[in-house]
């Protein structure tokens, strides 16, 4: 019984993806600490339902015969909805608690791995900006960002390390 529940439970959950909006109110969900009715585990329960729809949608540059075929596949985050999680991932990663930070930071990583910096130039401005803030905890999470990034690109050579370079401009 479990199981079947498990199962009804993903397929309605990939079938919201598809709907404009779900990741931003699965980051709202994961972020709002002024909400009482959401806990810390209906926090994070959002927050990894959004790395789990981000880690299976988004596409990275690495597939492009799926990015060529993008239409075909089942779980693909709509342009608006990647758009807007760039928009706003970064100041949900300063503001989380540690927790739900960490699974804001796999969506990081899964996003910029497959769009920084071609289709997100700010990403490094936004972390930047909470790194000159005197809130210790928006300098933490800038901090976490930063590091998710890092990683990204630390392994890499030549040009394809590049977008790493303007961390230390």
């Amino acid at each position: 019984a479990e199981a079947a529940l498990r199962h009804m439970s993903n397929n309605l959950t990939h079938r919201h993806t598809a709907y404009g909006g779900h990741l931003q109110n699965l980051v709202r969900i994961a972020v709002d600490t002024n909400n009482v009715q959401a806990d810390q585990q209906t926090r994070l329960a959002a927050a990894i339902q959004l790395k789990a729809i981000v880690a299976r949608g988004w596409t990275r540059p690495r597939s492009a015969a799926i990015a060529a075929n993008r239409d075909a596949q089942p779980h693909a985050i709509p342009d608006d909805d990647k758009a807007a999680l760039r928009h706003n991932l970064v100041e949900a990663i300063v503001v989380a608690p540690r927790l739900v930070q960490t699974q804001l930071g796999l969506c990081l990583r899964e996003a910029a791995e497959a769009d920084y910096p071609a289709r997100w130039p700010s990403l490094l401005a936004d972390i930047v900006a909470n790194l000159r803030t005197r809130d210790e905890a928006r300098v933490h999470g800038a901090l976490f960002a930063l590091r998710v990034l890092a990683r990204c690109f630390e392994y890499r050579r030549g040009e394809a390390r590049r977008p790493l370079d303007g961390v230390l401009e």
